[in-house]
């Protein structure tokens, strides 16, 4: 799963509805962070394209967003 975040993390040169990865910390090299679900060191990933982010870039009583991806990976 690291292999795969960070192979997808954002660059900047992604097309407009190319997916791609980012994360709330990063390492001391700036790639994305990614933790191993422990409490102390959360697994928190996001995943979106410059097209999603474009079209929540408005006042938001004109759409509705809802985001739902919650899992405790070391209790399965």
């Amino acid at each position: 799963v690291r292999r795969l975040v960070r192979e997808a993390a954002f660059t900047g040169h992604e097309q407009e509805c190319d997916a791609f990865t980012f994360t709330w910390r990063t390492d001391m090299e700036g790639r994305p962070y990614v933790g191993n679900g422990a409490d102390a060191n959360p697994f928190l990933v996001g995943i979106t394209s410059k097209a999603l982010l474009r079209q929540a870039d408005r006042d938001s009583s004109s759409f509705v967003l809802h985001i739902d991806a919650t899992s405790k990976l070391n209790h399965v």
